[in-house]
C-alpha cells in the first residue's frame, strides 16, 4: 500500500489520467472509503489515504479462504473443478 499519495503519485502509478484519478478520488471520498487531507508541506497537495472502515472490510475479506470464496460462489461440486481452473491458470500467467 501506499498511504498519504498525492493524486499525482495515484496517477503515475497506476498509469490513469490525473483527471480520472480526481475524479475517482472525490468518489470515493464521498462515499468514505478515502479520507484526503492537503499536504502540510505543499497545501496545493492532496493526500490520499484508504479510510478505517474500507482498510476493516479489506482485511476481513482478506482472511477468507478461497475455498469458503468458491463455495459461496458456486456450488460444492463446482467448487474443487473452479479451484483447479483458477490454480492452472495462476502457473500460466505466472
Amino acid at each position: 500500500m501506499h498511504p498519504d499519495s498525492s493524486v499525482s503519485d495515484i496517477a503515475r502509478r497506476t498509469d490513469f489520467a490525473q483527471s480520472h484519478v480526481s475524479v475517482s478520488v472525490a468518489r470515493l471520498t464521498e462515499r468514505a472509503l478515502v479520507t484526503t487531507a492537503s499536504d502540510p508541506a505543499d497545501g496545493r497537495r492532496t493526500r490520499v489515504r484508504i479510510g478505517e472502515d474500507a482498510l476493516a472490510a479489506i482485511t476481513r475479506r482478506a482472511g477468507r479462504s478461497v475455498d469458503d470464496v468458491l463455495g459461496q460462489a458456486v456450488d460444492r461440486a463446482r467448487a474443487d473443478e473452479v479451484s483447479t481452473l483458477l490454480g492452472r491458470l495462476a502457473e500460466l500467467l505466472l
